[in-house]
């Protein structure tokens, strides 16, 4: 568990996505248990950030040397922000009036490496935190000898919210949320139909859960949630990222079957294969044998909401990252 420090911590947020920002809120509300002095500044003014920190980049590698060094300050209070991808016009101009400043990044894609490198440096930011392992170490190898300043730290989650039912009240067969893997979702639906079995998942691209506690509903009634990483489904954007993601742990921690493609570091955190690999030639007739069949997972089941629950919770995590920030 982690302990509280009467220390000054703020916390830089910025809320101005409309999409859901479930695994942001979640670590930050951990955040404020770890650190209950904490304070919270709300960024303001991002739309002009953004475009003043756009100029700064195409304009950065005429400033002087000198200049670039006096942005870089010591002292201060520690100063962490939580971003779903680089996003900071959430730090300025904190970061750059001092302070020890760590960032965590979710969807840290190879394509901003090259900025994060030099942000790192700029903006004086002691360490940033990657959820995905890929991430860290492609950031470090183009930080090259200046130190390893990127660490990796899976995605964790926050227990309060999430339930789940007993297998005889389970009512939902298959639940999709979030990202979909289309040519997969294509071959199952039909087949699921016909069968008769509960599949939910979005339609029309409607939102399939007006709040969290919707989603935890519908996670405690499902058997089987299907999860695929984001280099399966917007390979494009990921390329070649792929990484344990919140829906993952959400599904272990609601007792449902993950049935779809591991992460590549899923067996690393968890030091076992949680996850029942697609079939990629016959998809729906799997997840009918896995329904069927139901009794002969529920070991599986019990041991992922037992791992997640004793190792993968965000208070562990902040366990891990706590040393980085009170050094």
């Amino acid at each position: 568990m982690v302990t509280s420090d009467p220390m000054h911590v703020r916390l830089l947020r910025a809320r101005d996505k409309t999409y859901f920002m479930d695994a942001v809120d979640e670590l930050e509300s951990e955040l404020h248990l770890a650190f209950p002095h904490v304070e919270v500044e709300e960024a303001r003014h991002l739309s002009a950030k953004r475009l003043a920190i756009r100029g700064f980049r195409r304009f950065r590698r005429y400033l002087p040397t000198a200049l670039l060094r006096c942005m870089r300050h010591a002292g201060g209070p520690l100063q962490l922000s939580v971003q779903m991808g680089p996003d900071f016009a959430a730090v300025v101009p904190y970061f750059l009036r001092g302070g020890l400043n760590f960032i965590y990044m979710f969807d840290a894609w190879p394509r901003y490496m090259p900025w994060l490198v030099d942000f790192v440096d700029d903006f004086n930011v002691r360490t940033i935190f990657f959820s995905a392992r890929e991430s860290c170490r492609l950031f470090n190898e183009r930080k090259g000898q200046q130190g390893e300043r990127g660490r990796w730290l899976p995605e964790g989650i926050a227990p309060d919210g999430y339930h789940f039912a007993p297998p005889c009240e389970k009512s939902v067969d298959v639940l999709e949320f979030g990202r979909r893997f289309e040519t997969y979702h294509r071959q199952v639906a039909p087949v699921l139909a016909k069968a008769g079995k509960s599949h939910v998942y979005a339609k029309d691209d409607a939102l399939l859960f007006a709040t969290k506690s919707d989603l935890c509903q519908a996670l405690a009634r499902s058997k089987i949630c299907i999860c695929f990483p984001s280099s399966l489904t917007h390979p494009r954007r990921a390329d070649g990222i792929s990484t344990m993601t919140l829906r993952y742990l959400q599904a272990m921690l609601s007792k449902c079957l993950v049935v779809g493609l591991p992460p590549v570091d899923i067996v690393e955190v968890f030091g076992y294969d949680p996850v029942v690999t697609y079939d990629p030639v016959d998809p729906g007739a799997q997840l009918l044998a896995l329904l069927d069949n139901w009794d002969e997972n529920l070991d599986l089941i019990e041991r992922n909401h037992a791992a997640v629950k004793s190792r993968h919770l965000w208070r562990h995590r902040l366990e891990a990252m706590r040393p980085f920030l009170l050094a």
